[in-house]
């Protein structure tokens, strides 16, 4: 937990932290192209930058239990449940909202991926269902392997298995899928 800092590139505001959150603990930050967004300790999201990536607004009052941002949208995990809620461009479906209850959310550039809740457990892994922009496999190239994490890259995904390993999916332009 702690306060917001962000550099680099803000050519939109997204690394000019808003007064608002100089007061506010947060527990989570996520950074996409020309926004980001913070999961305050009392489970709100702030989020500043260019906003047509979250349909106009800045702050979402919770609870939130995740956060996470691709390049143009922004996913969330509510926390009486888990489902997913999702704002911004949704060009190819990114933002598309699935049914289900979701333990963790990774959004790409244009992709999204879950850890489905009700399909797993702590020690065996979940199941992932993906979500959005598909020209590279990104989303229907998910293999069917339990995972305990996801991160997602801008056109690949990779998971962490329970046997230590990973396993990646997506665009391998540069060998990131090895």
């Amino acid at each position: 937990m702690g306060v917001v800092h962000c550099w680099g590139d803000d050519s939109a505001g997204q690394s000019t932290v808003p007064d608002t959150l100089d007061r506010v603990s947060t527990q989570h930050v996520s950074a996409g192209a020309a926004h980001t967004c913070a999961l305050s300790e009392s489970e709100d999201l702030h989020c500043w930058g260019d906003l047509e990536a979250m349909s106009g607004w800045a702050y979402r009052s919770g609870p939130f239990t995740d956060l996470t941002t691709g390049s143009d949208h922004t996913c969330a995990l509510e926390g009486d449940g888990g489902a997913v809620r999702c704002w911004g461009d949704n060009t190819f479906g990114q933002s598309n909202e699935p049914k289900g209850s979701f333990l963790a959310i990774e959004a790409g550039g244009w992709h999204t991926c879950g850890l489905l809740a009700e399909e797993g457990d702590p020690e065996l892994g979940y199941e992932v269902q993906c979500w959005g922009a598909d020209a590279h496999n990104q989303t229907s190239g998910a293999p069917s392997y339990r995972f305990l994490s996801l991160h997602t890259g801008l056109e690949h995904t990779c998971g962490h298995k329970p046997d230590g390993l990973m396993a990646c999916w997506g665009r391998n332009l540069e060998g990131q899928l090895k």
